[in-house]
């Protein structure tokens, strides 16, 4: 999706603070101004709500019963960059992975879970779930390692 959008109309390292959604009812003349953590505003047509599981989209939209719930699972996830068919493309470490050329790799165990897929034409995102307590995944997550 992001190798379809122009260049420009991303804007990376920011942390948004707050939207408010401009123009009138008519959807075709609305829009929306974001105002960053640093004071600065930007006007847009459209917000993309896809800023993690503690999203200030979602929580400034305060949709009825949101709340997140802890399932008692934790998930660890990277990507890596990755040649399929034996081509670096100048990464110099990239990871071989024929088992996620052009789709999904999963496996179950009946309570972990290890799940590998292609994420951009060299690069493969991995993921690792598992059953841990609360208490203990809460340390975990604030570990600065």
């Amino acid at each position: 999706l992001i190798e379809k959008v122009r260049p420009d109309s991303i804007r990376w390292g920011c942390k948004l603070a707050s939207f408010e959604c401009t123009g009138g009812s008519d959807s075709k003349a609305g829009g929306v101004t974001l105002t960053l953590a640093d004071g600065s505003t930007l006007d847009a047509a459209l917000l993309v709500g896809c800023d993690g599981i503690f999203s200030t989209v979602r929580r400034q939209l305060a949709l009825p019963g949101d709340r997140l719930n802890y399932v008692g699972l934790i998930c660890c996830l990277g990507i890596v960059p990755t040649t399929y068919g034996g081509e670096d493309k100048g990464h110099g470490d990239a990871v071989a992975a024929p088992l996620a050329y052009r789709r999904i790799f999963e496996t179950v165990d009946g309570s972990a879970r290890i799940y590998a897929m292609p994420f951009t034409t060299d690069s493969t995102m991995w993921q690792l779930s598992f059953p841990l307590p609360e208490e203990e995944a809460r340390r975990l997550a604030k570990d600065p390692v």
